[in-house]
């Protein structure tokens, strides 16, 4: 017996058809067969406003890398290092806190860059990176999950992958002579440096660590940072007077500078491996998840492994 009145049958007829002809051609059969990208719903800009303390650059579910850019100004709504109201950029950092409202963390800063080389002795050399600051704008930004790209207003154009123990730079710079990394490693966050320390290994290798007492005690970072293109020159510092090929230094606010030709060719690639047990840990890391200099391979590794993730939401 039906539990529809007759009068209604014709209505609830068009309705089931209209239903069905409007509904179901959205999957056809070839988008039906076609794998689902999870990653396509996510923007890791959702919360860099406000009283978010997110961050947008590149990580990996539960990593012990979040590459991501550093603004110029410090505070509470800067806790992840990143914060929308800002435009201005002072580099790029392999660790981040996300939406705790307390700052620590950003270490191993790397910023490109094309300005003059200066030395800064006050204040500790904290002052330093601020001389290679550059502006920006959020519309040339872009960020899914295991990418971050900027093209800044110095037009150099970085782009930031990750492993869970490694990341992965990428930077094109005008086509000059004049390109420079810089690798400071006073943490921004954290006002109780203990001890950095430098190490120019070779042309194209870079080794060191730092401790700081912020809102962890006591915590270690050691990293290996490798270039794939051989720098012509650096400078090193431990209190921001600058040293011209001296391999190693050791303070509370060490830092390099390396001078690269991009005359020819404008790309750098850099991967930087990290440990909390010890540079060789550092070095294990780097070699086991980025052993190639295929950045567009560990971008789609990386986004694989989200996809993974984000499907146990399905």
């Amino acid at each position: 017996m039906s539990l529809i009145p007759s009068n209604s049958k014709s209505i609830y007829k068009l309705t089931m058809f209209f239903c069905v002809f409007f509904v179901l051609p959205e999957q056809s059969h070839s988008q039906a067969n076609k794998p689902e990208k999870h990653t396509d719903y996510v923007d890791p800009f959702i919360g860099t406003s406000g009283h978010g303390h997110t961050f947008p650059g590149a990580c990996l579910p539960f990593g012990m890398i979040q590459l991501s850019p550093d603004n110029e100004k410090q505070g509470w709504d800067w806790c992840s290092g990143y914060h929308a109201s800002d435009n201005v950029l002072v580099g790029f950092s392999h660790t981040h806190l996300s939406g705790t409202g307390c700052a620590d963390m950003q270490d191993v800063l790397f910023m490109p860059t094309a300005n003059d080389i200066v030395s800064d002795s006050t204040n500790n050399g904290r002052n330093f990176i601020y001389h290679y600051k550059t502006s920006f704008s959020h519309n040339n930004e872009k960020a899914s999950p295991g990418y971050y790209s900027v093209k800044m207003d110095n037009s150099i154009l970085a782009e930031l992958t990750a492993s869970f123990r490694a990341g992965f730079h990428k930077y094109t710079f005008p086509k000059d002579n004049k390109s420079k990394i810089i690798i400071d490693l006073n943490s921004r966050a954290s006002n109780r440096m203990v001890e950095t320390y430098i190490r120019v290994v070779n042309d194209s290798t870079i080794e060191g660590y730092t401790f700081t007492n912020g809102w962890a005690a006591y915590r270690k970072v050691y990293f290996v940072a490798k270039f794939l293109k051989p720098f012509y020159k650096f400078y090193t510092s431990a209190n921001g007077l600058l040293n011209e090929g001296q391999i190693e230094n050791k303070g509370k606010s060490a830092k390099v500078i390396l001078c690269f030709n991009t005359e020819n060719d404008p790309v750098i690639y850099s991967k930087v491996g990290i440990s909390s047990s010890g540079i060789e840990g550092a070095m294990r890391n780097l070699n086991a998840e980025i052993p190639t200099w295929d950045f567009n391979s560990i971008v789609k590794k990386s986004q694989g492994v989200w996809n993974s993730e984000l499907a146990k939401f399905k």
